[in-house]
């Protein structure tokens, strides 16, 4: 299920998709106080090169601003497979570097929105410089995918 914000109309519109009959249902209700943010067609998605993530992580600012989006790329994470991002609210998906190096480097990340983690998957790519996430989204009563694409090309 993924709820929508709609700012500029003050609403909670509330979307279900039912998988099996492939039905996209939606309800609306207003609600001044929601302070949330959800994805729909009017949201902002983030992107920093980062030049290491883990140190960023330390400054309140850098998680303020990834708070800002429901979605936020990062390239340059210089994580491996064994290193653990975590924010409140939001969950981090890394795609490290794989090639052999002496120090880290590289790396791609997209942190998403606790919200809409039910909707998203990570799409396969040989290529370790690009990143795809795939959200499932309901717009206007039809079923609809978003592709997102991180990328970082390093200097030669």
């Amino acid at each position: 299920m993924i709820t929508l914000y709609d700012c500029a109309q003050n609403e909670n519109i509330t979307n279900t998709i039912n998988t099996e009959n492939n039905v996209c249902q939606e309800s609306i209700s207003s609600d001044n106080s929601s302070q949330d943010r959800y994805l729909d067609r009017n949201s902002r998605i983030g992107f920093l090169n980062v030049c290491g993530l883990k140190s960023r992580m330390k400054y309140e600012e850098f998680t303020q601003l990834i708070e800002q989006y429901p979605i936020f790329c990062v390239a340059e994470t210089k994580l491996d497979q064994f290193d653990i991002i975590n924010l409140e609210n939001y969950k981090f998906f890394s795609k490290p570097r794989t090639e052999k190096y002496r120090r880290k480097s590289g790396g791609l990340g997209f942190f998403v929105h606790s919200s809409l983690i039910d909707d998203c998957v990570i799409l396969d790519s040989n290529c370790e410089y690009v990143y795809w996430l795939k959200m499932k989204m309901c717009i206007n009563g039809n079923d609809e995918n978003l592709v997102i694409g991180c990328m970082y090309i390093p200097p030669e």
